[in-house]
């Protein structure tokens, strides 16, 4: 058990879609304006998508049919470093998205040939990102994996495993915040630490009851928390 017993209400009660980001486009655009791949993706992404989304949406958008696997894996990397609060976003974005495309036909390669249907298959494709594309490690590939997961209605869908969420499971796990945090927590970058991660919150939903995105989402506010309390 992981989740005290007194936060189960809490954790089925959480809404994962709250929350929107809000999109600057214009600093984007302007880091690619030589790059017309990028440009026209971001274009269509901001057509569909509008100026501010969230998960749901981000979920409908890779639900369709006419629109690239690559141009809503960019979109992943958008939702994934722009904040609701324009000046809390994650400002490497646009560059670190400009070092995963240094080669557009081989990062569209590499992003086609992700396959999450099996945790075999969530290996492999996992081993395949963190070795070939620059700039994107689990915390941002593994918002694709959940994206595209939920789009195609797995019932065990990948979840996001960044430093917030790790931050989080930590937190739980010493039980008092005051050791951890003398710790800079990031997420490991193996893949079977991955799909250890993904066990324990399937262990979890079967406890309480919920959606393994309530949980991710919980152990991401816990961490949100943590680092308050340092401020």
């Amino acid at each position: 058990m992981l989740i005290p017993k007194s936060d189960y209400d809490k954790v089925r009660d959480i809404n994962v879609s709250k929350g929107a980001v809000s999109c600057q486009y214009d600093y984007w655009y302007n880091r690619f304006i030589n790059d017309e791949y990028i440009t026209n993706q971001l274009k269509l992404i901001r057509k569909r998508m509008g100026d501010s989304f969230g998960r749901s949406d981000l979920i409908k958008f890779y639900q369709l049919t006419d629109v690239d696997l690559a141009t809503k894996f960019i979109a992943c990397m958008i939702w994934g470093h722009e904040s609701p609060n324009p000046r809390k976003r994650d400002a490497r974005g646009p560059w670190k998205l400009e070092r995963m495309f240094e080669n557009n036909l081989e990062a569209i390669s590499l992003i086609h040939n992700i396959v999450i249907s099996t945790d075999e298959e969530i290996v492999r494709s996992y081993k395949s990102l963190n070795r070939s594309l620059p700039q994107c490690g689990p915390s941002f590939f593994t918002k694709h994996f959940y994206f595209l997961g939920k789009s195609e209605g797995l019932d065990n869908y990948p979840l996001i495993f960044d430093d917030r969420v790790a931050g989080g499971v930590c937190k739980i796990l010493s039980r008092t915040s005051r050791n951890i945090n003398i710790f800079d927590v990031r997420s490991s970058k193996n893949a079977n630490a991955y799909l250890r991660y993904l066990e324990i919150v399937r262990n979890e939903v079967d406890i309480i009851g919920c959606e393994a995105d309530q949980v991710e989402y919980y152990l991401f506010e816990v961490d949100k928390v943590r680092q308050q309390s340092d401020l």
